[in-house]
C-alpha cells in the first residue's frame, strides 16, 4: 500500500478529468465530499478500484490537484502495526527534505517533494481500517495545507465516531480523543444539539474524559445531569481551570490558603505537621491528611507559615539533563552549559538535530514545545535549608512532631531528574520537603486526570517524608509505603499498609 505514488502523479498530469464532481465511491461516506474541494468546487472522481481488500479512489481537478484515498480493513492491533510500519518506511523514504506535521498513536501527516511534485500524506487509523489520503500538487504551487488538513481531520473524526459507535462502548472509549474533537467541530458548525448528543454518549463510555464532562455540564439544560457531571470534574480534576468551571456550576468553593491556621510555637507529641508551600492545592492536602491519618493512625495537622514563602529563579530548566545529554552527544565534545537559559537550550537543541531524520526532528520540536510550556525545577537542598530556618522557632524538643513542607512545585536534588521528597538536617532538626509535581498527569503524560490517584500517591510518599525524621530504618518490603521509590512505577507498586517491621518501629514512638 502507498507505493503507487507514481500512479497518482501520472493522473495529476492528465487533463482528462471529468467535470461531474459530486460522485463518491461506495466505500466512502458522502460527507467526505466536504474535504474533496478545490477553489470552491468538488474534485472529480476519475477512478476507483477494490482489489485484494485494498479500496482506492482517485479525485482530480483539471491537473491542478490530485487526491488518492486508499483504505484497507484491519483489526485494532493490526491497524496499529500498519501505522508503525508505514511511519518508519515514510521516515526513511522522505529523506532530509521531508517533514512530519503531526505524529500520534492514531495518525501522522507527512509532507515532502518527489519528481517535481509536492506530496501531503494523511495516514489515519479508523476503528476497523487504515485510511490514507495522498494529495499531490505541482511543486511550488500556492496551494496551502490549511484548510485542507483540517477538513480531512474533520471528516475522519466523524467517520471514527460513526464506526466506533457501531462497534460498541469499548471502541468509543478508545477513540474518545477523536470523538471529543468531533464534538468541537460540531460546535464550530453550530450543531449544538448534535454535539450534546455525542457528549451524552461519550461521558458514559469514557467517564474519565473530564473535558467532555464539563462541556456536557455547561451545555445541557438538564440541571440534575449538569450538576452530576460538574461534580465528577470537581472531585477528579487536577487542572485548576477545569475545577474552576465545575465550581461555577456546583456553587462549591476551594478552601482558601489564608484560612489555614498559622504555625504556633511548642508543637509536641507524635504527629505530622503539613506546611503548605504555594503553589499548593489545599483541598488536595486536606484529602492526603485524611488518608494518611486513617491509614497509619497518626494525627496530621495543616498549618501555614507566618511569613510569605517565595521561590527564586529556578536552578534548572524543565528536563534540562536530557537536553544537555543530547547537545553534548551531538556536539562531539565538552560543552559549557553555565548560565544557559531555556531559550538557549531550545536554539542549540534545534541546531544540533537539524540534520536528523524527519521523525527525530519532529520529536525534538514536540519536546521543545513542551519545554516552553513547563515551569523550571528548584533545588530542594536550598529550600529545605530555608524551610528549616523558618520552622526553628515553632519546634520543641520533641522530635516526634514531624514537619513536612508540601508543594506543587517541581523539585530535584543532585543529578536526579526530580524528587518526590527530600529530607535534611536544618538548624539542628530534620525537615522534609514533599512535591506532587511528578504525580500529576501534566508531568506523567497519563491518559486521564485523577485527584484521587494523586492524593493516594502523595499519602504514600508522605510516609518516608515523615518517618525519616524519626530515623526509622527504611523497609525492604516493596509494598511498604516506607520502601524506596525511584519513580512513578515504584510509587504505584507501594500500598498504604506498613510492613510489620515498620509498624512495630513506629509503635515505639506512640508512648511518651
Amino acid at each position: 500500500m502507498m507505493d503507487r505514488i507514481g500512479y497518482c502523479l501520472i493522473l495529476l498530469l492528465g487533463m482528462f478529468a471529468s467535470e461531474a464532481g459530486a460522485q463518491m465511491p461506495g466505500f466512502l461516506p458522502s460527507y467526505y465530499q466536504e474535504a474533496l474541494q478545490y477553489d470552491g468546487k468538488p474534485l472529480a472522481l476519475i477512478s476507483q478500484s477494490d482489489k485484494e481488500a485494498l479500496k482506492r479512489a482517485v479525485f482530480e481537478s483539471r491537473g491542478t490537484v490530485g487526491i488518492t484515498i486508499e483504505q484497507i480493513a484491519c483489526e485494532r492491533s493490526q491497524c496499529a502495526a500498519l501505522l508503525g510500519q508505514n511511519l518508519k518506511r515514510h521516515n526513511e523514504r522522505m529523506g532530509a527534505g521531508g517533514t512530519f506535521r503531526i505524529v500520534s498513536a492514531s495518525e501522522y501527516i507527512a509532507v515532502w517533494s518527489e519528481d517535481s511534485k509536492s506530496i501531503l500524506m494523511y495516514f489515519a487509523k479508523l476503528p476497523a481500517a487504515i485510511e490514507v489520503w495522498t494529495r499531490v500538487t505541482r511543486e511550488g504551487s500556492a496551494l496551502a495545507e490549511e484548510p485542507y488538513v483540517s477538513d480531512v481531520r474533520r471528516v475522519l473524526n466523524r467517520r471514527r465516531y460513526d464506526d466506533a459507535k457501531q462497534r460498541g462502548n469499548v471502541d468509543t472509549g478508545v477513540w474518545q480523543k477523536e470523538i471529543a474533537q468531533h464534538v468541537y467541530d460540531l460546535r464550530v458548525a453550530q450543531k449544538n444539539d448534535e454535539a450534546l448528543a455525542v457528549l451524552a454518549q461519550l461521558i458514559v463510555w469514557a467517564p474519565s474524559n473530564l473535558d467532555a464532562q464539563i462541556e456536557f455540564a455547561e451545555m445541557t439544560k438538564d440541571a440534575t445531569a449538569a450538576r452530576a457531571s460538574a461534580l465528577v470534574v470537581w472531585d477528579n480534576a487536577e487542572d485548576e481551570k477545569l475545577r474552576a468551571r465545575a465550581a461555577k456550576l456546583t456553587g462549591l468553593t476551594e478552601p482558601k490558603f489564608e484560612a489555614r491556621p498559622v504555625l504556633e510555637p511548642g508543637w509536641k507529641g507524635l504527629q505530622v505537621v503539613l506546611v503548605p508551600l504555594p503553589p499548593c492545592d489545599i483541598r488536595l492536602i486536606e484529602e492526603v491528611a485524611r488518608q494518611f491519618s486513617a491509614s497509619f493512625d497518626l494525627p496530621v495537622k495543616i498549618a501555614r507559615l507566618p511569613v510569605n514563602w517565595t521561590w527564586q529563579a529556578p536552578e534548572r530548566v524543565y528536563r534540562e539533563r536530557e537536553m544537555r545529554g543530547t547537545i553534548a552527544q551531538k556536539s562531539g565534545g565538552p560543552v559549557d552549559f553555565g548560565g544557559w537559559t531555556k531559550d538557549r537550550y531550545a536554539v542549540e537543541l534545534a541546531r544540533v538535530t537539524a540534520k536528523d531524520d524527519p521523525l527525530a526532528r519532529y520529536w525534538i520540536a514536540d519536546f521543545l514545545k513542551s519545554v516552553s510550556e513547563k515551569p523550571g525545577q528548584y533545588s530542594a537542598d536550598r529550600y529545605l535549608a530555608q524551610l528549616g530556618t523558618i520552622l526553628k522557632p515553632f519546634r520543641s524538643d520533641d522530635r516526634r512532631s514531624m514537619f513536612v513542607g508540601v508543594t506543587g512545585q517541581d523539585i530535584y536534588s543532585g543529578d536526579a531528574n526530580f524528587l518526590f521528597s527530600g529530607t535534611t538536617v536544618a538548624e539542628g532538626n530534620l525537615v522534609s520537603l514533599l512535591s506532587y509535581a511528578w504525580m500529576q498527569k501534566a508531568a506523567t503524560g497519563e491518559p486521564f486526570e485523577s485527584r484521587k490517584r494523586v492524593a493516594q500517591r502523595l499519602a504514600k510518599e508522605l510516609v518516608p517524608a515523615a518517618l525519616k525524621q524519626l530515623q526509622i530504618a527504611r523497609s525492604a518490603d516493596p509494598s511498604d509505603p516506607y520502601s524506596y521509590s525511584d519513580g512513578l512505577q515504584r510509587l504505584d507498586e507501594k500500598t498504604l499498609t506498613l510492613s510489620t517491621a515498620t509498624r512495630e518501629a513506629l509503635d515505639k514512638f506512640r508512648s511518651p
